[in-house]
């Protein structure tokens, strides 16, 4: 009995140990898991990643994956490549893939990207241009790594470290947040970053001529750019020659009367009031110009200044002018007032002038039917013209204790022989002001009224209709040369007289100019 007993327990010993053989060589015949590579080397928590290899389990809960030790979700599987997502919490460090006990290990570091975060901006305001310093964490220390947007509007990073970002706010930047994208993730700040509109309070002066210097007062502007800060005046641009952030210097461009326009990296205001852009008289060719600011001095230059008046009585006493401002025209009494400017050569014009004016009669002449406003002649023995140029009225009856007066407009040679006379037959009514202008050029005078041609004359044989411009003096306010009942009883501003013919384009700019307007 105890010798079957011994037998069966050593046979029992003998078939464990082989089972125990059996087992041992199972387990040393299944292949180990290798990891070749991982795509991409880093990602945020989140993001899927590919690793590549073998001998990995189809079976995505047989696949263990791990990032430095945090376990990772699988979400698809075959032998050679897994799909594992990178879990909240995992840091930087190796991959583990783990099958039926056995382990492997990638060779190099798996990078786990943190999400950056912004935490806060200085200043809180600015217009286009300004310096913004962000702060946060897990910034690229690659400048251009990050993208910055101020409220949906791309700007420019210049300076980049793992915790703050400089950057500028840029043109067309709104109120509203400020983000910063890193490899396509998106952190944003939690308050608004203040873009202010610009405002404008006063320019001054109100009005100048094309090219003068206005300065815009106001807030918000652009400190110091000349570019961000961009001026219209009437919808056309102007130069801005100086800024600071509450004063712009411009340049007035050749506009038109209108509001002023500020724009300050796309943010923009218009002045409440218009800016006049005034309308100058030409000046090529310009010998003398009475705007009768108060006197009867020469406004063009050549100093040719009048004398008002030879004596007291005669005196014209100034008025106010077609714009309504007071002692900026001449009242001429049609008795004896008159102003003279004498025979200087620069007034001595043959074969081509201009001369205009603005006139406005008191009453018409009951007596004798002329009424001159402006004589560059002399008057013979014979009572005649010899030479020169003139402008006056002529009354013609028109109806029982009613008269109309016609502009007529003039030359004369030494002779008397070439009288050529420019009579507009629109008749000019008390108490309103009418615009006159005679161009004569060469053989050919032009008469405009109010802006309108109302004659071309051309002399006969094609003599020249000013052959000699050299006698008498230059009087205003008579009809020859001193007071002789054919005195001009009304208003007058804004005498001109030019070397030279001046196109329609000329004329047209002598009767809209308003630089005697102030």
């Amino acid at each position: 009995m105890k010798r079957v007993s011994a037998s069966f327990m050593l046979a029992s010993v003998v078939l464990a140990f082989n089972l125990f053989l059996v087992s041992c060589k199972k387990d040393e015949s299944k292949p180990k898991p290798v990891i070749a590579s991982i795509t991409p080397s880093s990602a945020y928590p989140g993001t899927d990643v590919t690793i590549t290899g073998k001998n990995f389990k189809t079976d995505v809960n047989a696949d263990i994956v791990l990032f430095a030790g945090t376990v990772a979700t699988v979400t698809s599987a075959t032998s050679t490549e897994i799909i594992a997502t990178v879990p909240q919490g995992a840091i930087s460090g190796k991959v583990f893939v783990s099958i039926d006990g056995n382990t492997a290990v990638s060779d190099t570091d798996f990078t786990v990207l943190q999400l950056h975060t912004v935490a806060s901006f200085t200043p809180a305001s600015g217009v286009a241009g300004t310096s913004v310093t962000i702060t946060g964490t897990n910034f690229s220390a690659t400048a251009t790594d990050n993208t910055v947007k101020f409220n949906g509007t791309t700007a420019v990073v210049t300076a980049a470290t793992a915790t703050s970002l400089t950057v500028t706010v840029p043109l067309g930047a709104t109120t509203g947040k400020i983000s910063v994208s890193i490899n396509n993730r998106e952190a944003s700040s939690t308050t608004d970053f203040t873009v202010p509109l610009p405002t404008i309070t006063s320019f001054a002066p109100a009005y100048a001529l094309a090219g003068a210097t206005v300065t815009i007062t106001g807030t918000n502007f652009a400190n110091g750019s000349l570019t961000l800060n961009k001026v219209k005046i009437n919808n056309t641009d102007a130069t801005v020659t100086a800024a600071t952030a509450t004063q712009l210097t411009v340049t007035v461009p050749t506009a038109t009367t209108g509001r002023i326009a500020v724009d300050v990296g796309g943010q923009s205001v218009t002045s409440a009031a218009d800016f006049e852009v005034l309308i100058d008289i030409p000046r090529n060719g310009l010998v003398a110009f009475y705007p009768f600011k108060g006197n009867a001095n020469d406004a063009s230059g050549n100093n040719l200044h009048g004398t008002l008046g030879t004596s007291a009585s005669q005196i014209p006493v100034p008025t106010a002018d077609r714009f309504g401002k007071a002692g900026q025209a001449y009242d001429f009494d049609g008795v004896d007032d008159l102003i003279t400017m004498g025979n200087p050569a620069a007034l001595q014009i043959s074969n081509q002038i201009t001369l205009a004016g603005w006139f406005n009669i008191r009453a018409y002449k009951t007596s004798t039917l002329i009424m001159g406003m402006l004589s560059k002649t002399r008057i013979d023995n014979n009572g005649q013209f010899n030479g020169g140029y003139t402008m006056y009225f002529d009354f013609q009856p028109n109806q029982p204790n009613s008269f109309v007066t016609w502009p007529h407009l003039g030359t004369y040679d030494a002779n008397h022989t070439y009288d050529f006379l420019g009579s507009v037959n629109t008749p000019s009514p008390i108490g309103t002001w009418v615009f006159l202008a005679m161009v004569v050029d060469g053989a050919t005078m032009k008469v405009y009224q109010n802006n309108a041609l109302k004659l071309t004359k051309n002399s006969n044989g094609g003599v020249a209709m000013l052959p000699d411009g050299a006698q008498g003096n230059l009087v205003l306010g008579v009809y020859g040369q001193t007071s002789s009942g054919f005195n001009y009883n009304g208003f007058m501003d804004d005498m001109t007289i030019y070397n030279r013919a001046l196109t329609a384009a000329e004329v047209t700019q002598l009767y809209q100019q308003t630089v005697t307007k102030y």
